[in-house]
């Protein structure tokens, strides 16, 4: 396992996960020539024998919006809203997969590979019954100021610009939660949202498929372009106070 530090912004996130990479690689080498081996290192979801790899996230929010995301009624806007992101992110940073794993639910291709393990809508558990929306509450700070949302739902990424994609669109809709900004902004959301619905977005490789949404029925890809239309309108008239120029900036790169 690798971890970065933490980071202010998802462009560092990006610099310190290659670094990782970097890090891991050069150890292999070493470890190749010390032992007369080849030891070849693959940074994957699954591997393909029905075993998954987590790559997790994890963010820092206010207290007032981990209660909501981790205890309130999945009826909740704000849980809806965000448990209907992390469903149609895929489509910008799946990892892809040829097949699935799983007996019955065979596909030639799919956007995600972690689609297939996610079977919960929300838990605090990372190794079975992996949830859409993590509840471990370890703040690793003053929990008074800040608290810590782990999220397991996302693939692990080769390509520089999909980690970009993955962590700052998160980080600018968990910002837009914050302040209430979908209070008034609403989006389209499933209307009964269920985990298998990740999976069937991650088979949808044509983006023809119709969803169940409110307040109409869409594709995941107009979902996505709603969400994406909405965050770009938060950045320009309703970011918050705390974010630096230089920081909104390297938002604006990520929309």
């Amino acid at each position: 396992e690798y971890c970065t530090p933490e980071c202010p912004d998802p462009r560092s996130l990006v610099i310190y996960d290659k670094a990782g990479e970097i890090i891991v690689q050069k150890l292999a080498e070493k470890v190749s020539v010390l032992n007369e081996c080849d030891i070849a290192i693959h940074k994957k979801s699954s591997d393909g024998h029905g075993n998954a790899s987590g790559c997790h996230e994890n963010y820092s929010i206010s207290p007032e919006l981990f209660k909501r995301l981790t205890t309130n009624p999945v009826r909740d806007p704000s849980v809806r809203a965000w448990a209907t992101f992390l469903a149609v992110r895929q489509i910008l940073t799946g990892g892809g997969k040829i097949g699935s794993e799983f007996s019955g639910a065979n596909c030639p291709f799919q956007i995600s590979q972690r689609a297939d393990f996610i079977v919960a809508f929300r838990n605090n558990l990372t190794l079975t019954d992996r949830p859409v929306i993590q509840c471990r509450d370890e703040a690793l700070a003053d929990q008074k100021l800040v608290r810590r949302l782990h999220v397991i739902v996302g693939d692990t990424n080769m390509c520089e610009w999909a980690i970009l994609l993955k962590t700052g669109l998160s980080a600018l809709m968990l910002m837009a939660l914050e302040t209430g900004y979908f209070e008034t902004r609403k989006l389209p959301v499933f209307k009964d949202f269920v985990p298998k619905i990740i999976r069937s977005i991650s088979r949808d490789i044509s983006f023809q498929k119709s969803y169940d949404t409110e307040p109409v029925n869409m594709s995941a890809i107009d979902i996505l372009l709603h969400h994406l239309e909405a965050l770009t309108e938060f950045l320009s008239n309703d970011r918050p106070a705390y974010l630096s120029e230089e920081l909104v900036s390297i938002y604006f790169d990520v929309l």
